[in-house]
């Protein structure tokens, strides 16, 4: 003789496996929200490391470039004490220009 499953046994069934599949879920979305949060935290510690490395890269070229126009600087005296008329020249030549330039 077969028997019928009663609806309410099925209901219990399918109410236990919702349950199960709720709380795999949950379990599915906490490990999620830990590892975006590691992964947060990682990305924060090297573009901290990057900003540091390229803070220090910017520090060093603008010492370079402060001990290439000090040179520089002293170069262009140099040549202005020995040359004084070919430095004047220069100077009003160059101020012509940028003043025809500037009026258009």
């Amino acid at each position: 003789m077969a028997y019928a499953k009663s609806p309410s046994r099925k209901k219990a069934k399918n109410g236990n496996d919702l349950d199960a599949r709720v709380s795999a879920l949950k379990g599915d979305f906490d490990s999620l929200q830990n590892n975006v949060r590691e992964l947060l935290n990682s990305l924060g510690q090297e573009a901290s490391t990057g900003f540091s490395n390229a803070t220090e890269a910017a520090g060093d070229a603008a010492e370079q470039v402060g001990t290439w126009s000090e040179a520089g600087a002293e170069s262009v005296r140099g040549a202005i004490r020995t040359q004084p008329l070919a430095a004047i020249a220069l100077s009003m030549g160059a101020g012509a220009l940028i003043g025809s330039l500037l009026r258009r």
